[in-house]
Formats: C-alpha cells, structure tokens, sequence
C-alpha cells in the first residue's frame, strides 16, 4: 500500500500533503486532471488512526496537513517518503516508503470549486490544519526539474517553472 503525503510551501518553501494509495495505483484518477469540478456530498472518512480515506478515489491522506509546515520540495519529497507510524499523529502502522507526495492531479482533486476556500471546506471534512496556501505535488512525469504546486485557497494548480 503506498501512502500519499501533504506537504508544501510557497514556491520555494510550499506545505505538503502526504498520501497513500490504497487500492488503486498513482495517477490512475484522471478526471482530477481537469480543472476543478464539484466534489458530490460528503466523501471523506476519518479512520480515527491520523488518516483520512476520500471514498471517491481510494487514496488514504495524512489527516495533518501541515505537520512539517512549508518546506522547500526537496524536504518536503524526502521527509514524505520517510514518514512512518508515530509520526504526525499517525497510529496506522505505516513504514517509511509507504507514504509519498501526490500527483498534481490528485492534489487538485482535493480543491472543491464549488467552496470559497477549500482548506476551510477540507478541514471541516476529517482533515486538520490544512493552510489557505500552496502544496506541493510530485514532480512532472515528463521532468525532473519542474514541481507542481495547488492552491488551497482559490484553486489553481502551477507549475514552478
């Protein structure tokens, strides 16, 4: 099972949310490619363990959205992929590996465009301390050099470039 994580900071330092993928593979969600659609009701469910599942897609979330705060993506790559059970709340029995940053199109999956503010909207569904800011996602597939960041404040997803 390989977990996703939140982690990212503004450009050079971007919060992140960390993931893991359970039951389907990264990058397998592309209608998350598209810009942001209406999420339908309530669809995340907090497993009482430091993770959220959204039931749309499978991916199991870190729930602390903002445990390591802004970091720039190399941190914040390198401390997803390190983290493990006891860590940032978690009790899930994760081991280092298990968790990585999402891609850009599951990121932006999380932004709800019909909300004025999706880290309020996320908070209020099973997710803690999620910041009106950027978050950084994995790298391109097609380069090495160029990272992807959403904006939970308004929405968009960037590239660094």
């Amino acid at each position: 099972m390989k977990r996703l994580g939140f982690l990212g900071t503004i450009l050079s330092a971007c919060l992140f949310f960390t993931v893991v993928c359970s039951a389907v593979a990264a990058g397998e969600h592309d209608y998350q490619q598209q810009p942001a659609k209406p999420r339908p009701g309530p669809h995340f469910t907090a497993n009482n363990n430091g993770t959220v599942t959204d039931d749309l897609t499978g991916l199991t979330w870190l729930k602390d959205a903002n445990c390591f705060g802004a970091q720039d993506w190399d941190v914040a790559s390198s401390l997803s992929n390190t983290l493990a059970d006891g860590q940032c709340g978690l009790s899930d029995g994760s081991k280092a590996g298990q968790w990585r940053l999402p891609s850009r199109g599951e990121l932006s999956g999380l932004v709800n465009s019909q909300q004025a503010n999706s880290s309020v909207w996320l908070n209020l569904q099973g997710f803690a301390k999620v910041q009106a800011n950027f978050y950084w996602s994995s790298r391109s597939s097609n380069s090495s050099t160029i990272a992807w960041f959403t904006d939970m404040h308004y929405g968009g997803t960037f590239s660094s470039d």
